[in-house]
């Protein structure tokens, strides 16, 4: 899969940051051109299962012939939902209403699991192998799971998903000579790794990463095709170093809306350089590299501060002007 360098021009004024925003999903999962969230999962339904499965290990797809099963979210019927009975029971539940939850949220859930559990079905049971890049999918594809069942308030109900991820994970370790996947971040159910700590609810104030160096984030390309994209630690620092320059420190915005400005005020910003000694573990930073570009943020607006505590808006985002450099194919 394609793997793109998001980097920022010296010579040129019009690159680099715009805005800081507060998001529901945090700026390590976000697209480059403005942050904005996509519809990853009909992405990943169409392309990723495509690519992940027909080129490399040459199982064929097919959308309209594949055996539709008897559950119906929303408008979307389910194709692999026969592979785990609890999930079978779970959006049953959903659908008849004795679970009450947004019916686009489980819809939205319910078409991720259906990739993840293709991806477990043609790796562990058919192929009796598994790829790197099955690994990164099916850990993104748990990611945002847990994440749609942390909205619906089914977090506990949904821990079957890990099951499938570490299947995965495991047979492309233990199978595939090729494959390393000891480079990959241990998969953890855990929807925690960005989002927002508390440095004082009190006074309203938040603390967490801005940007992450190296951590290779999935997007599409315009023709829906899936790549990634990643910044290395001189683009971090150096786009944290313009915002400074171009004192853009209290730029707020709430989802990348700009009909949305959040009234606040930076109060501290840096760049962790030993994480074993860097006051981010003090907030429960203490997993993230060196390289870190971190954000503090006094919260003045009230109506946005209850979005905060509420975890509506869970972490941040940043808008920036970048251009790429493709670095694998």
């Amino acid at each position: 899969m394609k793997i793109v360098e998001l980097l920022i021009s010296e010579i040129s004024g019009f690159l680099g940051f715009e805005t800081n925003s507060l998001v529901d999903k945090p700026a390590i999962q976000e697209n480059f051109f403005a942050f904005n969230e996509v519809e990853i999962e009909d992405i990943l339904t169409l392309q990723i299962i495509k690519l992940a499965l027909e080129e490399e290990m040459g199982v064929k797809f097919d959308q309209e012939t594949e055996e539709i099963s008897e559950l119906t979210i929303g408008d979307y019927n389910t194709r692999h939902f026969d592979i785990d009975s609890q999930a079978s029971v779970l959006y049953k539940k959903i659908v008849s209403g004795e679970l009450d939850v947004d019916m686009d949220v489980a819809k939205r859930s319910a078409k991720l699991q259906d990739v993840l559990f293709w991806i477990k079905k043609h790796t562990v049971d058919q192929m009796e192998s598994a790829s790197y890049n099955d690994v990164v999918s099916a850990q993104t594809l748990a990611y945002e799971i847990l994440q749609l069942a942390e909205i619906m308030g089914l977090t506990e109900e949904h821990q079957y998903v890990y099951t499938y991820v570490q299947e995965v994970r495991d047979l492309a370790g233990d199978t595939s000579l090729d494959v390393d996947v000891t480079s990959l971040p241990a998969y953890t159910n855990e929807v925690t790794e960005s989002n927002f700590s508390f440095a004082s609810e009190d006074q309203q104030i938040v603390v967490g990463p801005l940007m992450i160096p190296n951590k290779q984030i999935l997007r599409v390309d315009e023709e829906g095709n899936p790549f990634y994209v990643f910044f290395s630690k001189d683009t971090v620092k150096a786009i944290a170093e313009k915002m400074m320059k171009d004192k853009l420190l209290d730029r707020l915005n709430a989802n990348h809306d700009p009909n949305q400005p959040v009234e606040g005020h930076m109060m501290e910003t840096w760049i962790i350089e030993d994480p074993k000694k860097d006051k981010a573990s003090i907030y429960g930073f203490d997993h993230l590299p060196a390289g870190t570009w971190m954000g503090m943020y006094r919260i003045t607006d009230n109506k946005t501060w209850a979005r905060v505590k509420s975890k509506e808006l869970r972490g941040y985002s940043v808008e920036a002007y970048l251009k790429e450099r493709v670095v694998s194919q």
